[in-house]
């Protein structure tokens, strides 16, 4: 590849003799390399010198830009060369791109200063029932209550009470106890989860998990170190309706969206009767 150690050299040499700047902006005498008809200049290497003078990591610095930027004009001239006339619509693309870069951020402005983001819980359940169709599981979900402890941890005949127990102060005692000796533990039963995920952390082995939800509600699983206490509260099963509490976000999302769509659209109707009143827009015959 070129080597501009030399060039940079002579240059400093010359440039003393004749007082002139070393990146004098002078595009037409002073090239360091050529690609086809396509020149790069000294005055665009400007910024890569300190002004301490050369320096040989700045040499360095110098010959890697120049080689680079030899080899990205190669590949261009190369690709122009190969690439059909259909394919070279830079220009056209590049207008393309910026239009709508254009429209979409004012369409967001729009968005940022007129959209109403609270959907209240009455939306969320006339959306659900409208759409239950659109609501199906793709998989197995559950409400469960569970502890993962150490076999050694103490009170576990009571950890079990705990976790069958509705009562307020039952379910105080089972956190207590959890904060207190277990490794891990989920005490929210009003959550769905997926199956799969408790499955992660529990060693149940099943190849049937509808048969499994079906037919067990508290369970105690063991390994080499730890008990894993499970309450399944309640579950659904894939391909069944899912329950409203598992969709409520992604019914929010849905209805904010179409919120956003209709502003867009709203926006694009005023605009246009705008357009037409003040006779800015005018369609020729084409016959």
């Amino acid at each position: 590849m070129i080597n501009v150690k030399t060039v940079f050299l002579i240059t400093l040499l010359v440039s003393g003799l004749t007082g002139c700047s070393l990146f004098e902006n002078n595009k037409e005498g002073d090239p360091v390399a050529r690609v086809g008809d396509t020149y790069l200049y000294k005055s665009d290497l400007e910024g890569l010198i300190t002004n301490s003078g050369i320096a040989r990591d700045s040499i360095e610095t110098v010959n890697n830009y120049i080689n680079n930027w030899v080899k990205q004009q190669v590949v261009l001239q190369k690709a122009e060369e190969n690439l059909m006339a259909n394919q070279l619509d830079i220009e056209q693309k590049l207008e393309e791109y910026r239009r709508s870069l254009i429209v979409y951020r004012y369409e967001t402005e729009l968005i940022k200063q007129n959209l109403d983001t609270i959907v209240s819980n009455d939306e969320i359940k006339e959306y659900y029932e409208k759409h239950q169709e659109d609501f199906v599981l793709r998989d197995n979900i559950i409400k469960v209550l569970y502890v993962k402890v150490r076999k050694d941890a103490p009170n576990q005949r009571q950890l079990g009470s705990f976790l069958k127990s509705e009562e307020p102060a039952d379910r105080q005692k089972l956190r207590e106890f959890c904060e207190r000796y277990a490794v891990n533990y989920f005490l929210n039963d009003d959550t769905w989860l997926f199956f799969n995920d408790l499955l992660k952390e529990i060693p149940i082995k099943t190849y049937n998990q509808e048969n499994y939800l079906r037919n067990n509600r508290y369970v105690v699983e063991q390994d080499s170190v730890f008990k894993y206490y499970i309450n399944i509260k309640g579950f659904r099963i894939k391909e069944s309706t899912s329950p409203l509490a598992f969709e409520k976000d992604r019914i929010r999302d849905i209805i904010i969206n179409q919120r956003k769509m209709k502003l867009v659209r709203e926006m694009e109707e005023a605009v246009l009767r705008e357009a037409h009143k003040n006779k800015k827009i005018e369609i020729y015959d084409k016959s």
